[in-house]
């Protein structure tokens, strides 16, 4: 696999140029949709164009201009979502309509999740630039020109989904059956007739619920092979999400419709995926892409975690808590958290202890709103070895006059982390046990 920097601009514009992914203009989309007409294949996209005559696909001179103005002015969205069908990925156009609806919310979203961190807001002038594999990447029946091409992309492919300076939009719902679809038949390649035909949507087969995902012996006479295998059980988009979430920012995978509450996720580390991967949950497009997966995301994982120097964690549920604080330790350089209304609870509390025991020293500690009580205090207390007070440095701000105790608790528990300068631990809930905590740290300074 070819590696690039995942934390500059720099590294994810090289790999687009070297791999020629080409990214697809949203005024292109939106025109599509408007037409009810299906998303071309990359060798098609290459020629077409909007009502005003700009290319559907950005060049990559035109993609670095763009990405100069800045992140407040302009993003790269990478599109997480399923091949409904074996020769297009969206032949009903569910998927075209999502998306277009995405880029329309998608400034009041990141408003929405900037609103209790911090970070820039999107400009008046906001664009972007999407990469959707079937656009972007040479599709079958590809060239001999265009076969290194793909093969450098797939090398590369989750610098697209990792890259901090990129956004996931994740689309897990498979087309409705109540979906009207804007047209009658899909435009797709023909390996048969050696060139794009129309296809009746009609003729677009299923195989039986019991073989979801595989294809009976007389599929071969089918011109569309549908694929109702759920997102959460395919391979690849697993493998999709794993990347997006190992971001300094995970918050930036964003599942669609965009605007509804959702249970953020934390990644999971090589082990714990393995773990899902060899308990059958999973499905592959071919037997074999299993090992290599796991090999790609522990590579990106260890990348990452290698170099991460701040996390920010909001509304992750109970086993995204864990699955957080299991990455700790391996964030070697890591020096800000922010863990915020997320569900940690007394238990949770207690395995963010144990995580933040061996993780880097920290500067920066936000964990407001997690629903942490007396308890989860206690577990900090009990962490802490006999001793190991001389150096704990009083934070130089605690937000919030009711977390003041509740921050003395938390600094006793990171005794380890000597350079902490910013703790808030704003709307936990901490009692009893808080103040029994900062007197027995006070008494100890």
């Amino acid at each position: 696999m070819d590696d690039y920097d995942l934390q500059n601009m720099s590294g994810l514009l090289a790999f687009l140029r070297d791999a020629n992914v080409r990214l697809v203009r949203p005024q292109f989309l939106r025109e599509l949709h408007q037409a009810g007409r299906a998303w071309p294949r990359r060798q098609e996209a290459e020629t077409a164009r909007t009502a005003s005559g700009e290319t559907a696909l950005l060049s990559h001179d035109e993609l670095e201009q763009k990405a100069k103005q800045g992140c407040q002015a302009f993003s790269i969205l990478s599109f997480s979502h399923c091949w409904e069908a074996k020769e297009h990925p969206d032949p009903l156009g569910y998927q075209l309509a999502m998306l277009v609806e995405a880029l329309q919310a998608f400034p009041a979203e990141v408003t929405r999740r900037l609103n209790s961190q911090t970070g820039p807001k999107l400009s008046l002038n906001w664009d972007a630039a999407v990469f959707i594999d079937y656009m972007s990447l040479y599709q079958f029946q590809r060239s001999e020109a265009e076969e290194p091409y793909f093969q450098a992309a797939m090398r590369g492919m989750h610098t697209l989904y990792c890259h901090d300076s990129t956004y996931t939009l994740r689309l897990e719902d498979l087309t409705p059956t109540e979906w009207a679809p804007p047209r009658e038949a899909v435009s797709l390649y023909s390996a048969k007739d050696r060139g794009v035909c129309s296809v009746p949507l009609a003729k677009l087969h299923a195989p039986p619920a019991h073989q979801r995902g595989q294809c009976p012996a007389t599929c071969s006479d089918w011109p569309l092979h549908a694929n109702n295998t759920p997102y959460n059980e395919r391979g690849w988009c697993a493998a999709e999400q794993q990347w997006s979430l190992s971001r300094a920012n995970p918050w930036r995978s964003m599942r669609l419709p965009l605007g509804t509450p959702e249970i953020c996720e934390a990644p999971l580390t090589p082990e714990a995926f393995a773990d899902a991967v060899q308990a059958g949950g999973l499905k592959f497009t071919h037997r074999g892409d299993a090992e290599p997966v796991l090999r790609l995301q522990r590579h990106v994982f260890e990348t990452k975690t290698a170099v991460t120097t701040s996390l920010n964690f909001s509304h992750l549920g109970p086993d995204g808590v864990r699955a957080a604080a299991d990455c700790l330790p391996r964030c070697r350089r890591l020096t800000v958290l922010k863990l915020i209304k997320s569900s940690v609870g007394d238990e949770g509390a207690q395995v963010l202890a144990r995580g933040l025991e061996t993780c880097s020293p920290l500067e920066l500690l936000w964990l407001f709103e997690n629903s942490i009580g007396d308890t989860g205090c206690k577990a900090g207390r009990a962490s802490l070895p006999a001793g190991n007070l001389g150096g704990v440095r009083r934070p130089s701000e605690v937000r919030g006059t009711a977390a003041r105790v509740a921050g003395q608790a938390l600094a006793a528990a990171l005794a380890g982390h000597r350079g902490l300068r910013d703790l808030s631990l704003e709307a936990n809930g901490f009692g009893d046990a808080g103040a029994e905590v900062a007197a027995w740290l006070d008494g100890n300074e």
